[in-house]
């Protein structure tokens, strides 16, 4: 028996735009693969020492910090890591719509989700 998955993250630009999909192959040839959800149990605080740790490699996720920290309520690692997140719709969330840097931020804040959900496998 051989199993297919179709699991590509890139756009047709070759993109990795969308999230990682995790596919758990079992040992066992007669139980089905399982796509494996991520969990996050980060707290808004635990979220933004995540951030900041992770600064010393993606100098632009620094950018995003005052944004996490000052939003209210904080942002948990729960709502960050969902299946059927629009990175626009957390960044107006942010209130990073309206800043002069938008489209720099969104792209930061792509990158840092997918690197969060990445983590949460």
């Amino acid at each position: 028996m051989t199993l297919f998955v179709n699991a590509l993250i890139c756009t047709f630009n070759y993109t990795a735009n969308n999230p990682c999909i995790v596919i758990d192959l079992l040992h066992d040839a007669n139980m089905p693969a399982v796509v494996v959800k991520p969990c996050c149990t980060l707290s808004g605080e635990e979220v933004v020492i995540v951030l900041k740790s992770m600064c010393i490699h993606q100098v632009a996720y620094c950018d995003l910090i005052p944004f996490l920290e000052e939003a209210t309520p904080l942002l948990e690692g729960k709502d960050l890591v969902l299946d059927d997140l629009l990175v626009s719709d957390i960044g107006c969330r942010l209130e990073m719509h309206m800043h002069k840097n938008w489209f720099a931020l969104k792209h930061a804040l792509r990158n840092f989700i997918m690197d969060l959900r990445t983590r949460s496998y």
